[in-house]
């Protein structure tokens, strides 16, 4: 029985994905790309594309399983909301 793990590093600017197959012991990679945002866009629209562009991937791949990178330490309190933001985005894409 083979897995297909979807792992993702959220960012408002930048969203990164990546798909693993894995059957028994053996690991290949699926697909990767990364979900881009102007920051001259609207923080709605921004969220927006990102959960847009996952659901989509969820529906094309259905993958078994998926990983969140956590949003760690930040020294700008700015940065850390956004991308605590497009984290719950991409929380609410595997929910759906």
């Amino acid at each position: 029985m083979s897995l297909v793990i979807l792992g993702i590093d959220p960012g408002l600017a930048n969203t990164g994905w990546g798909l693993v197959e894995c059957e028994g012991n053996r690991f290949a990679s699926r697909g990767y790309g990364c979900i881009s945002s102007a920051s001259d866009e609207a923080l709605p629209q921004r969220l927006e594309r990102i959960h847009r562009h996952l659901v989509r991937l969820i529906e094309r791949e259905s993958p078994s399983e998926c990983g969140i990178e956590n949003v760690y330490f930040n020294p700008t309190a700015k940065t850390a909301f956004a991308t605590g933001q497009a984290r719950g985005v991409a929380l609410l894409a595997t929910a759906t």
